[in-house]
C-alpha cells in the first residue's frame, strides 16, 4: 500500500461529514473506483459515443454530450435495475 493511497484515504474520511455513515465512505469509494476506471477506459479507447447510447436506450433529442466510458454504461444499467421497483426484493 502506497503512502499516497493512504493519504489519499485519510482525507477522503476526512471531508466526510460528522453524520456520515458506512454508506456514505462506501459511495464515495465506489465514486472514485468509477471515475478511475473511466479514465482508464477513455485512455484505452474502450468509449462508446453518446448517441449510440441513446440509440441503444431509445433516447431521443438533448445535445449529443460527452462520450461515455464503457464501464460506465455497464454500472449505469446494474444500478437501474437494482434501484427500480420492480427489481427489488421484499
Amino acid at each position: 500500500m502506497s503512502a499516497a493511497f493512504k493519504q489519499q484515504a485519510h482525507e477522503l474520511i476526512d471531508a466526510l461529514p460528522d453524520t456520515a455513515t458506512w454508506d456514505d465512505l462506501a459511495e464515495r469509494i465506489g465514486t472514485i473506483i468509477d471515475i478511475e476506471a473511466g479514465l482508464v477506459d477513455s485512455t484505452a479507447g474502450r468509449v462508446t459515443d453518446n448517441a449510440e447510447v441513446r440509440r441503444e436506450f431509445g433516447l431521443r433529442g438533448g445535445s449529443p454530450g460527452p462520450i461515455v466510458p464503457r464501464h460506465a454504461r455497464a454500472r449505469s444499467i446494474t444500478t437501474s435495475l437494482k434501484t427500480s421497483p420492480s427489481m427489488r426484493s421484499g
